[in-house]
């Protein structure tokens, strides 16, 4: 089987094609794989940027925790100290009520 012109001419137009297509993906990329590309590079640079201002904010709030558990430490530091005055005030007038009632009886009597 010979190729005659005709041949030639379909499989040059064919090879045209092809390098078009070849072009156009060298140009564009498979199905937008440059442009996928170029939004998750922005992406990276985005997030490069936001990290600062999450790692901040971690800092921000565990600062906030430890600043609550002293305040909560301290209200309850407070709070044992009232209970404890007041017991001692407690027995202590009742001590003093007790001798002075007892002294009381004691005179009437």
């Amino acid at each position: 089987m010979v190729a005659d012109d005709r041949d030639i001419d379909r499989l040059d137009r064919r090879v045209d094609i092809v390098e078009t297509r070849l072009q156009t993906l060298d140009e564009h990329g498979s199905r937008g794989v440059v442009g996928l590309q170029i939004q998750v590079s922005q992406l990276i640079k985005e997030l490069a940027l936001v990290e600062p201002a999450i790692e901040k904010l971690r800092v921000e709030v565990t600062n906030q925790f430890a600043l609550h558990e002293t305040n909560h430490k301290g209200e309850e530091d407070r709070r044992s100290r009232r209970i404890r005055w007041l017991v001692t005030t407690a027995l202590t007038v009742g001590g003093l009520a007790g001798g002075f009632i007892g002294h009381l009886v004691e005179k009437l009597l």
